[in-house]
């Protein structure tokens, strides 16, 4: 290709990438005066169904994710137009003082990483018939409220499936640390040194920094029956075992209530 034609190829190139900037900044413009329409129409919407909104989990969970979509987060806030009209920042700040009291009160038993499947249903239990019904995405919210005031609370992923539990360890999860735990999902809850050893050529020195962690913050406890050294999580174990998982569960939530 000849120097000229090269010149001319760059010079539509710049062209229709001109044109592209210019619809792109029309379509913002477009956008950007239509949204205090929709927030508006939200608003409007909003009054029309708290009651709704308030007493339906997944109405609810709809709610905040058209809110969401249009950039208002209605729990931001006091001073939100939509938290003071809705009292759906109050209602997340109340379910995430109760979400930390339940997991403070359960660390003995599940070493302060409580499943968030068995948080919600002694929340659900605590929370009694008359309180607005809540979700597991409700309490993953309110968890995520509390965020802001540091590590010491917040979701974690564990195992293949993506088991969502709530840590309320006071410590930042490291990769090693998440891995462990999903190596220790896959073996009902279990940590063994040989495991990671073997099968994932872990260094001694690796696996000492990650037993020490899990056990100094009381997440695991030591297997002493196990041949080689071996940790147990109790939450992993017990959410893998419905029967221990209920009888847990039950004892937990009664202790919850007498405590109101």
């Amino acid at each position: 290709m000849s120097a000229k034609a090269k010149l001319k190829l760059q010079q539509a190139r710049r062209a229709q990438a001109s044109k592209a900037v210019q619809h792109i900044k029309k379509e913002n413009d477009l956008l950007a005066e239509a949204l205090p329409l929709f927030k508006d129409g939200l608003e409007d919407f909003a009054t029309k169904k708290k009651k709704a909104i308030n007493q339906d989990p997944e109405f609810r969970m709809q709610f905040l994710e058209m809110c969401s979509t249009l950039g208002v987060d209605p729990v931001a806030s006091k001073c939100n137009k939509f938290g003071s009209k809705l009292g759906l920042n109050d209602f997340y700040f109340e379910v995430a003082i109760q979400a930390i009291d339940e997991c403070l009160y359960s660390r003995s038993t599940d070493g302060g990483l409580t499943s968030l499947a068995v948080l919600t249903d002694r929340l659900r239990r605590r929370r009694g018939s008359k309180a607005s019904k809540i979700s597991r995405k409700d309490v993953e919210k309110a968890v995520k409220v509390m965020q802001p005031l540091g590590p010491g609370f917040h979701i974690v992923r564990i195992g293949k499936n993506n088991d969502k539990y709530v840590s309320s360890v006071p410590e930042e999860v490291n990769p090693d640390f998440s891995k462990a735990m999903d190596i220790a999902a896959e073996n009902g809850g279990s940590l063994s040194g040989n495991v990671l050893s073997k099968q994932h050529s872990w260094s001694d020195h690796r696996i000492k920094a990650v037993n020490d962690f899990f056990l100094g913050n009381g997440m695991a406890w030591n297997d002493n029956k196990a041949q080689s050294q071996t940790i147990v999580f109790p939450s992993i174990f017990f959410s893998q075992d419905t029967n221990e998982l209920t009888t847990t569960t039950s004892t937990v939530a009664s202790g919850s209530q007498q405590r109101l």
